[in-house]
């Protein structure tokens, strides 16, 4: 997803997998844009048809509610990566999310443009590829492809995104509020309106 819309420059502000849902704003505009990298089917869904289902069906109202908070923490944990996470952190964090949004177990497949990885993650092209490079010689990852990536070593890259040793984090973020952004794995709800 990018956003603000006004804006020249797209800010990447997340990746959405097949069966998440986005796009819920607050009020009647849209502040953000969505952009396909590979084949996608998108289901458009009105507000008033989610708000009258969630106030007729209190199951769907949980589930919207629990999208919501998801959305949300999604949003607090790329601060946490920005804010708080230098370069090697950052990456290896994105790795870590990336994989546990995959069905594989150590393999990913970046469908996304390394220039939308630097956006994302506040870095520059070179610095995402430069440290992926590393983390390849490190044999912490193994470089299949340009874009598909499996982790050799995911304690060791669990461990560099929680507290890598060529910096210290900031003061308002400790090494478990670092890891708890590693734990943002989809749960059933997220089909909610893919499957209406």
């Amino acid at each position: 997803m990018a956003g603000p819309v006004a804006i020249l420059k797209p800010e990447i502000t997340g990746f959405h997998k097949s069966g998440e849902v986005f796009g819920l704003e607050l009020d009647e505009e849209h502040h953000f844009s969505a952009e396909a990298v590979d084949d996608a089917t998108v289901l458009a869904v009105k507000r008033s048809a989610i708000m009258g289902l969630a106030a007729r069906d209190m199951y769907f109202a949980h589930q919207l509610w629990a999208v919501t908070a998801r959305a949300h923490q999604r949003v607090r944990n790329h601060i946490v990566v920005l804010g708080c996470m230098n370069a090697r952190q950052r990456v290896a964090a994105f790795l870590l999310l990336m994989v546990a949004r995959s069905l594989g177990d150590n393999e990913i497949e970046l469908l996304m443009s390394r220039r939308d990885i630097a956006d994302y993650l506040g870095l520059t092209i070179e610095t995402v590829s430069h440290t992926m490079t590393q983390f390849e010689k490190e044999a912490v990852i193994g470089l299949a492809s340009t874009r598909r990536i499996v982790l050799q070593d995911r304690a060791a890259l669990t461990r560099l995104a929680a507290n890598d040793n060529s910096t210290t984090s900031c003061g308002y973020c400790d090494t478990r509020t670092q890891l708890s952004l590693l734990a943002d794995r989809p749960n059933g709800g997220s089909n909610l309106l893919a499957s209406m």
